[in-house]
C-alpha cells in the first residue's frame, strides 16, 4: 500500500509536504498500477505505447488493435489514433522507484478522437524521402498559472499571485524529414532533452512530387512504435510480431526496405499486430436448407463480436459422424449438443466415437475466394463467396471424415463489409456435429496487397 497521510490529533498542522504527498499518491496511482501490468525494464531509455484500438474513430470491441497511424486522404495528412504514451524519467529516488517509476499520458484529439498531422511536401521530381512521425512526452510539466491568494508567513499580508497549481504529463506530435534520395534513409529521432522524451511512432514514405493534394497510402506507413503487452510475470500469455519484422535497421528492414521499389519491406509486420483472440464454434449442420433443427444454415453469421478482417488464423476442428446430434427430433437436449457428442465421457471414455479430426490455418487479408469458387478439386468445392475477405477455416471431406459425400465442404470466411465471420457449406454436407477451436492474431490493418 502507498503511504497514507493520517491526521490523528485535533488541531494538528497540515504542512505543504503532507498535502503534496497526498497529491503524489493520487496522481501516480494509475501509472504505478500500469507498471505492475507491463513490468517495463527499469531503464531510463524504456518507452512504450498502448494503442487505444480505433479504426476511423469507431471503437473496436474485444482484444483488438487497429492501425495507430492512418492515411489515405488527399490532403497530405495522416490521422493518429488515440494512444497512451509511456516513458521512464531519468531521475529515480530509491529502489522502489527505480523499478516502477514511469509516467504516462493519453494522446487524443479534441473535436475528433484522432489528431491530424500534415506531412511536408516533396518538391523533388525524381527522389523520395522518409519522414519520421514521433511523440514528444514531457512528464511533470507545470500547467498554466492561475490566480491564487497567498499569505506571507512573516508579515501575514495577503496578495494575489499567478501560480501553477498542478503538474501534468503532456504528449505532442511532431515530424522530422529525411533527405530525398534514390535510396533514402530513415531520419533519426530527436535526442531527449530538457525533460522531454521522444518515442518514434512511424516512418512515412514521401514519394517524389508529393504535393498539397497527395495522399499517404497504407503501404507508405511503417509503424515502429514500441507497442506494450501485458507482462508474462502476471501470468498473461504474450503474443507479438518478432521485433526484427519492423525494427528500423533490423534484419527485414536492412535486407528488403528503403528503395523506391519496395518502400516498406515485403516481410514487414507492424508492431500493433498484438494479442490473440480465441473463440469456440459449435455447429449442427443439416443437408436440407432451412431445417428447423440445424444450428446454422448456409450464409449465417458465426461471430460478429469483433472485426475479423486483416488477421491470421489457426484452428482445430472435430467432426462427428452423420448420425450424431439431436437433429431428428424437436426436443431440445444438451446431451445431443456438439460438445457432448464429439468428446469421450469420463466413464469408459477411451473412444472418440469415430470423430474426424483436422487442423489448419487461414487469413483475412487477401481475397482468396477465387479458388473456392472454381470447384476444381476436392479440397475446393464450389462454395461461391462473393463478399469474402479471405477464408479463415476450411473443412473438406477429403481431409476429414464424417463431413458428408464427395466434395463436401464447410468454410468460415470473413465478410468484407463488416468483418463478421460467416458460414458457407454446400449440399454435400450431411447432418452432423462440428466443433472448431478458433484463434486469431490481432489485425494487420495497414496491409497493402
Amino acid at each position: 500500500m502507498e503511504p497514507k497521510t493520517k491526521l490523528t490529533v485535533e488541531g494538528q498542522e497540515l504542512p505543504q509536504s503532507d498535502l503534496n504527498a497526498i497529491a503524489e499518491v493520487a496522481a501516480y496511482a494509475d501509472d504505478r498500477v500500469l507498471w505492475e501490468l507491463l513490468r517495463l525494464v527499469p531503464d531510463p531509455s524504456g518507452r512504450a505505447v498502448l494503442p487505444f484500438g480505433l479504426r476511423n474513430g469507431q471503437p473496436l470491441t474485444g482484444l483488438t488493435s487497429a492501425a495507430m497511424v492512418q492515411g489515405g486522404t488527399s490532403d497530405r495528412k495522416v490521422k493518429v489514433m488515440p494512444f497512451r504514451a509511456i516513458v521512464r524519467p531519468t531521475a529515480f529516488a530509491g529502489q522502489i522507484e527505480l523499478l516502477r517509476a514511469l509516467r504516462s499520458a493519453y494522446c487524443v484529439g479534441t473535436s475528433t478522437a484522432w489528431q491530424s498531422v500534415t506531412v511536408n511536401t516533396n518538391s523533388d521530381p525524381s527522389n523520395a524521402r522518409w519522414t519520421l512521425l514521433y511523440a514528444a512526452v514531457t512528464p511533470d510539466l507545470g500547467t498554466a498559472p492561475v490566480s491564487r491568494f497567498v499569505k506571507d508567513p512573516t508579515t501575514a499580508v495577503v496578495t494575489s499571485e499567478d501560480i501553477s497549481v498542478s503538474l501534468t504529463t503532456q504528449v505532442a506530435l511532431g515530424t522530422v524529414d529525411g533527405t530525398t534520395s534514390a535510396t533514402p534513409t530513415k531520419p533519426a529521432i530527436p535526442a531527449d532533452a530538457g525533460g522531454t522524451f521522444y518515442i518514434a511512432l512511424a516512418y512515412l514514405w514521401v514519394p517524389a512530387s508529393f504535393g498539397a493534394s497527395s495522399a499517404v497510402q497504407d503501404g507508405y506507413i511503417y509503424e515502429v512504435m514500441p507497442a506494450a503487452a501485458v507482462a508474462a510475470a502476471t501470468g498473461a500469455a504474450s503474443f507479438a510480431p518478432a521485433n526484427h519484422q519492423y525494427k528500423v535497421g533490423g534484419t527485414v528492414d536492412s535486407r528488403q526496405g528503403g528503395d523506391a521499389t519496395t518502400r516498406r519491406a515485403q516481410a514487414y509486420v507492424p508492431p500493433t499486430m498484438l494479442g490473440v483472440e480465441e473463440r469456440l464454434v459449435a455447429l449442427e449442420l443439416v443437408a436440407t436448407v432451412g431445417n428447423p433443427h440445424a444450428s446454422h444454415n448456409d450464409g449465417d453469421v458465426v461471430d460478429d463480436s469483433t472485426d475479423w478482417r486483416g488477421r491470421l488464423f489457426q484452428w482445430t476442428a472435430w467432426v462427428g459422424p452423420s448420425a450424431s446430434g439431436n437433429l431428428a427430433t424437436s426436443t431440445p437436449s444438451h446431451a445431443g449438443s456438439p460438445l457432448a457428442n464429439l468428446f469421450p465421457t469420463a466413464v469408459g471414455g477411451s473412444s472418440y466415437r469415430g470423430v474426424g479430426f483436422t487442423d489448419g490455418g487461414g487469413q483475412s487479408m487477401v481475397d482468396d475466394t477465387g479458388g473456392l469458387n472454381s470447384g476444381s478439386n476436392p479440397d475446393n468445392p464450389a462454395l461461391a463467396i462473393v463478399d469474402g475477405n479471405g477464408v479463415a477455416c476450411f473443412l473438406a471431406q477429403s481431409r476429414v471424415t464424417n463431413l458428408g459425400g464427395a466434395g463436401a465442404g464447410v468454410v468460415l470466411y470473413v465478410r468484407q463489409g463488416d468483418g463478421a465471420l460467416v458460414l458457407r457449406k454446400n449440399a454435400g454436407v450431411t447432418h452432423g456435429s462440428i466443433v472448431i477451436w478458433f484463434r486469431a492474431t490481432g489485425p494487420y490493418s495497414l496491409f497493402a496487397p
